[in-house]
């Protein structure tokens, strides 16, 4: 049940992301908060301590409350709160492009690792994933859930949390930017880049394997890394 606290947290987060508040500015005062949302200053209070602990604001002697340079200064903790659909979807169209990057650097370096980690059984199990594939190669949509849960799946082989946690953190934004992917993403379908993949995780050819989901992701992003602000913007 969301609370007094979670509600002005995230209201005020939804400010600072829609460009309603800048690096540098000042909120409104502890009071002032109070009566815009209805709250006591305790349930404002709380709020503001927490987005002082996740690096938003910087609560200064005599109560001023300042938004603070987090784009340049954040770190992980800001992830799972950039990364949740509502708020991503405040940020200029530019994050679509970065949020590739991302899945480029993820997906590069799971691949990497899963190939030095590996076993037999890990083996067995990617290909049993695959062969779920076939009903997906016609359809877009399909085909991207079956590549995230595949690198899910190498994720979890490789043992290594903060992998597995960065995969866990993009998972639920990634899978809401899906139908805009489809529409834009040269997918270029190649029914056996995955069954490659899986034969060089066997091999243990670890910078092979990541280099080749390098160059798979670069064509696929190919069409939209191409796009201009203004046609992003007109076209979604």
């Amino acid at each position: 049940m969301e609370t007094a606290s979670d509600r002005i947290f995230w209201s005020i987060i939804k400010d600072i992301f829609d460009g309603r508040y800048h690096e540098g500015d000042a909120l409104p005062s502890e009071r002032d908060l109070a009566l815009h949302f209805g709250a006591y200053r305790g349930s404002v209070r709380e709020a503001l301590k927490l987005l002082e602990e996740i690096g938003l604001v910087d609560i200064q002697p005599k109560g001023k409350i300042r938004i603070r340079p987090f784009w340049a200064q954040g770190g992980l903790e800001l992830l799972p709160i950039i990364l949740k659909p509502d708020i991503f979807k405040l940020l200029p169209m530019e994050w679509f492009i970065d949020i590739l990057i991302l899945r480029k650097i993820i997906w590069g370096t799971i691949s990497e690792i899963a190939a030095i980690k590996s076993t037999k059984e890990d083996i067995s199990r990617l290909k049993e994933r695959v062969d779920t594939f076939p009903d997906a190669i016609t359809d877009p949509q399909k085909y991207l859930e079956h590549d995230l849960n595949f690198f899910e799946e190498l994720s979890i082989i490789t043992a290594t949390p903060i992998l597995i946690w960065a995969i866990n953190s993009i998972k639920p934004l990634y899978r809401s930017l899906i139908p805009f992917f489809v529409k834009y993403l040269d997918l270029g379908y190649n029914p056996e880049f995955h069954m490659k993949l899986i034969g060089l995780v066997a091999q243990n050819e670890s910078i092979k394997a990541r280099n080749m989901v390098l160059g798979e992701l670069d064509k696929a992003d190919s069409r939209i890394m191409g796009l201009t602000k203004k046609e992003m913007n007109r076209e979604s």
